[in-house]
């Protein structure tokens, strides 16, 4: 299938992180994002949104300063607990302040410096509205025990397989078998704002509202995609 690049128009992306209570990998998180390579043609915004009852992650955030080296650095406490609730705040958030991406990862990640810019040259090539990437095992702590070592490794194995696997299934011309979920993950802020797919709130606490958000997706016609170089690390 011949894959007509999206034109070069300016686009604008919201970064986003869900977090609760580790404020140790949110920092982590937030110092992969300082050291990201721009995205050619595409203005950056990152968002940390904390699901809470308080908030406990915003001297984090102020820290920064309000930026990151690639643009600005928001803060929003969604006290409405579950995932859900948070990762609709993101989509709101991206939608209010006119963004046409919404990029999320988890707050035990880290990213690869060309994360982002191969995400969007993903989204320019494919003409896709969700996109998916793979999930890599973060480097061993130097510190780890003997056993804590062979349990890491085959961690890492788990990983690559699964990557392998969605490597061979799917690619910039859809998805097939593969389901796209919130650890690496972009969509077209339209999927919401048209297309009236969101993030299921009924399901509070019971996990899986990413991979429902993926199926929706596909039950609905909308294109996605895969992106094979688009890494992120998990601790």
């Amino acid at each position: 299938m011949d894959l007509a690049e999206r034109s070069p128009e300016q686009l604008s992306v919201v970064v986003a992180v869900l977090t609760r209570r580790r404020p140790g990998m949110l920092t982590a998180t937030l110092g992969s994002f300082d050291r990201l390579v721009p995205p050619e043609g595409c203005s950056v915004r990152y968002l940390v949104v904390e699901n809470d009852d308080a908030p406990r992650a915003r001297g984090i955030v102020e820290d920064r300063g309000g930026s990151l080296s690639g643009g600005p650095l928001d803060y929003v406490l969604e006290t409405e607990l579950g995932i859900p609730f948070g990762r609709n705040r993101a989509a709101k958030h991206a939608i209010g302040t006119g963004s046409r991406l919404l990029a999320f990862i988890d707050d035990d990640e880290i990213v690869d410096p060309h994360w982002l810019r191969n995400l969007i040259r993903g989204y320019r090539q494919s003409g896709a509205m969700l996109l998916g990437a793979p999930l890599r095992a973060a480097p061993a702590a130097p510190d780890l025990g003997w056993t804590q070592r062979k349990l890491h490794q085959g961690i890492v194995a788990r990983y690559a397989r699964k990557e392998r696997r969605a490597a061979r299934k799917a690619g910039l011309d859809g998805t097939p078998g593969v389901t796209i979920v919130t650890n690496n993950w972009l969509a077209d802020t339209r999927i919401f704002s048209e297309h009236g797919i969101w993030f299921d709130e009924a399901m509070r606490f019971t996990g899986g509202t990413d991979a429902k958000l993926s199926a929706d997706v596909k039950a609905k016609g909308l294109p996605t995609a895969w992106i094979r170089d688009a890494f992120v690390y998990e601790t």
